[in-house]
């Protein structure tokens, strides 16, 4: 009697998982806060610090080239389209943080939760299947100096790549 509520209590629990929406992911919106406060660091970092860095074009490459190392240093979640959307404003970083314009920092990083719910239920939904040990595949776990996914298609294979190497 006991394994038979437990296996009846497995199957309700599994039913439940199955029936539960997709979760949402949530839109991100800059503060007046946060706003106000990049543009007290521009200020600080170009008048007070002991080096006085100046915020401007080429400080604003850095900026966007660690941000995009910090969200995605394996280049595992952007495509290079999403790379390239931003580019254009790859050195207007300073200008949007002295005017306290936020918005593609913001962009950037919703993307990236897009994204990361994007593969990571792809992750999932593939342990659900079956994979061929038989085929001989490789993954590159050091991705930092490869390319980005050029194509969803293309971030998709990576993935399943990796979810079966591991």
């Amino acid at each position: 009697m006991k394994n038979f509520l437990l296996y009846l209590w497995l199957a309700l629990a599994g039913v439940a998982h199955a029936a539960a929406p997709e979760p949402v992911v949530p839109v991100l919106q800059p503060l007046a806060q946060q706003r106000a406060a990049a543009h007290l660091a521009a200020q600080v970092l170009g008048h007070f610090h002991y080096q006085q860095v100046p915020l401007d074009d080429a400080l604003s490459a850095k900026i966007f080239d660690r941000y995009l190392k910090a969200l995605d240093a394996e280049h595992l979640f952007f495509t290079q389209s999403d790379i390239d959307q931003w580019q254009a404003a790859r050195t207007a970083i300073d200008d949007a943080i002295l005017n306290e314009d936020l918005t593609l920092p913001f962009a950037i990083f919703n993307r990236y939760l897009q994204r990361a719910h994007e593969r990571f239920a792809y992750a999932r939904d593939l342990l659900n299947g079956e994979f061929d040990f038989r085929q001989a595949e490789t993954y590159r776990f050091a991705r930092d100096d490869e390319p980005w996914p050029a194509s969803d298609v293309e971030a998709r294979e990576l993935w399943r790549r990796r979810v079966k190497s591991e």
